[in-house]
């Protein structure tokens, strides 16, 4: 009766923490994603106005970066996530040319359970090689 007991409480402890942790829909991380590149793009961005919902703080190095690629991105882009399983990184934002594989930029993002929002800790680029003859 007590191993009886003590499985059913191990079970129920179990069910309890996966269902109080919070699962990160990909598609909300996405559309963070489409929400940044469209204010990068934007042609006259507002001031202050990079205050996106679910997104802690986006710097201005990063829209700049994004910004850098606007004639690649202003005839379509897509966005992709990647979940990841970094130190303080849960998530990448792949941003590509449309009908391309090439990566132009990616976001590294960090998902915080206590306030259920997103920092930004970083990006990188793909930079091309330029051979010398």
């Amino acid at each position: 009766m007590r191993r009886l007991t003590a499985y059913f409480l191990s079970i129920l402890t179990v069910a309890f923490l996966l269902g109080c942790s919070k699962n990160i829909d990909s598609n909300r991380v996405q559309k963070i994603g489409v929400e940044i590149v469209e204010y990068a793009l934007a042609k006259k961005p507002k001031a202050g106005a990079h205050k996106i919902l679910s997104v802690e703080f986006i710097g201005e190095n990063t829209i700049a970066k994004i910004q850098s690629f606007r004639s690649e991105l202003e005839t379509g882009y897509s966005v992709k996530v990647k979940e990841v399983n970094e130190e303080d990184i849960t998530h990448h934002i792949i941003v590509s040319p449309m009908n391309s594989n090439k990566e132009l930029v990616a976001l590294r993002l960090d998902y915080l359970h206590d306030r259920d929002i997103f920092a930004i800790r970083g990006y990188w680029t793909i930079i091309p090689i330029i051979q010398k003859r």
